[in-house]
């Protein structure tokens, strides 16, 4: 978690062209080991069926765990689509005269 917050720290203030560089590298990472991220969240939805048995774990919240086949599928897609979208950083989104030579601007800029 340490480690994805400096990254996002970091990407929050780079070009559009090294952020949608690094969801290409993310996605490339993802389809490299696919079969490894099957595999542990196999064992995952395992794990949270005996927790949803055991009624430590909710069946909506074990329904969501799967990210195999279709849904790891659209995972990629979305990465696609996210690097498809127009840059949202630096956007004016109001801008108003306060006074003479005194102008308020509200730019998006990236959080976390």
């Amino acid at each position: 978690a340490k480690r994805a917050r400096m990254a996002a720290q970091s990407l929050g203030g780079a070009s559009e062209a090294i952020r949608n560089q690094a969801l290409e590298a993310f996605k490339k990472h993802l389809l490299a080991q696919r079969v490894q991220i099957e595999e542990a969240n196999a064992q995952d939805k395992a794990d949270a069926e005996v927790a949803v048995k055991a009624g430590k774990l909710s069946s909506a919240l074990y329904k969501r765990l799967d990210v195999s086949g279709s849904k790891f599928d659209t995972l990629l897609k979305g990465i696609d689509e996210i690097m498809n979208l127009p840059d949202p950083i630096g956007q004016v989104t109001y801008a108003n005269q306060v006074s003479e030579g005194l102008d308020l601007y509200r730019l998006t800029c990236p959080i976390g």
